[in-house]
């Protein structure tokens, strides 16, 4: 199954989790030239979550892996209460492309105060993208345990209470390459 979701705003918004939009079972979301300003998730995902849904078919357990993709969106002042993804939260198996988008004061308690990945399997790639003024207690602007790979890209003063005032990875693969990082802090 697909979700596209085109030249659309998502204000104001709150829910337990992905303020905006909870995107369960979904193989592809495709989020093109929108905006997600001051929603709230009292858990997770003040915007977007994406979750991997598992199904039993045939005996065996089948995972319908997620692929979220974000192009030319802006994400601001969202927030995650209680733990992880001020603007962005994936759980497993879910893949993240995100390309011309900008993230500015976005915040979650616990980790990735605008972007929180949750598997060592899979990849959050980055492109063109800014993250201006996010904050965590860890991972000010993205915390991910998932491969990173973040290209002409652009951090400016993203603050974690603990590690990684921009970027807080776990895996051991990150990439970064033509990115500018300027005043973050932990």
């Amino acid at each position: 199954s697909y979700l596209k979701v085109i030249n659309s705003k998502f204000r104001n918004n709150h829910a337990n989790i992905g303020g905006a939009i909870y995107q369960n079972g979904v193989t592809v979301l495709n989020v093109t030239n929108s905006v997600f300003e001051n929603n709230i998730a009292n858990h997770t995902a003040g915007a977007i979550y994406a979750e991997c849904k598992a199904a039993i078919e045939g005996g065996l357990i089948n995972y319908r892996f997620v692929n979220l993709v974000v192009d030319y969106c802006n994400f601001t002042g969202n927030k995650a209460l209680e733990i992880v993804g001020g603007a962005i939260a994936t759980d497993y198996y879910a893949p993240v492309i995100v390309t011309n988008s900008k993230f500015e004061s976005n915040y979650a308690n616990a980790s990735g105060g605008a972007i929180f990945t949750n598997d060592r399997e899979s990849i959050l790639k980055v492109n063109n993208t800014k993250f201006i003024e996010n904050s965590a207690e860890y991972g000010g602007a993205i915390h991910s345990l998932s491969e990173i790979d973040v290209h002409y890209s652009e951090f400016i003063r993203n603050n974690a209470t603990f590690d990684g005032g921009a970027i807080l990875e776990g895996v051991n693969i990150t990439v970064i390459m033509y990115s500018n990082f300027t005043n973050n802090t932990a």
